[in-house]
């Protein structure tokens, strides 16, 4: 009796998975189906890698910015840090604030704060809106670093004055007390 439990137990699992796998890989559509594919300008590209080889920040940036989306190029995160990290030595600010993204939450590379805080912090010293509020938050509620409200009130002030909603969201009394 306990062998036929066994071989029910082992076997109708099995066929019913089976039957199922079956049934579905014979389904056909009824329908065509097609796949629209955008049309790649590999000029563009092309014309764009041309001017990053030379050293052009902005055509490193748009470059990393198609790497990071897959715009018109198949998505690799490498790619587009190499290519953001050329313009940010250069200091484009919004590359050095995209590098930090890239190792605050390792795309591509080993995730490395201390590094990721670097590049936010050179990018923020730069008034960059996004860094500024990336820092602050980060500050504020002590993720991965210590908190820091002064630091952080400071920072997403900054990031508010540029209109960036994020940090406008983020009210602050005009003299903050906070008790532990």
């Amino acid at each position: 009796m306990k062998f036929l439990f066994l071989v029910i137990g082992i076997v109708a699992p099995l066929f019913v998975t089976c039957n199922l796998a079956f049934s579905q890989a014979s389904t056909v559509p009824s329908k065509s189906h097609t796949v629209e594919i955008e049309s790649i300008d590999t000029q563009e590209i092309f014309g764009l890698i041309e001017e990053a080889e030379k050293g052009n920040v902005d055509a490193q940036h748009k470059l990393g910015d198609k790497y990071f989306d897959g715009d018109g190029v198949l998505q690799n995160y490498l790619e587009a840090k190499k290519w953001y990290e050329l313009a940010a030595k250069q200091g484009d600010s919004d590359s050095q604030y995209r590098i930090g993204v890239f190792y605050a939450n390792g795309f591509g590379v080993v995730k490395d704060i201390k590094v990721a805080l670097k590049w936010l912090r050179m990018s923020a010293d730069q008034d960059d809106y996004n860094a500024q509020y990336e820092l602050g938050y980060r500050y504020f509620f002590g993720t991965e670093v210590a908190v820091d409200y002064v630091e952080a009130e400071k920072l997403i002030r900054k990031s508010a004055e540029h209109k960036y909603p994020p940090a406008q969201a983020m009210s602050f009394p005009r003299k903050i007390v906070f008790q532990r």
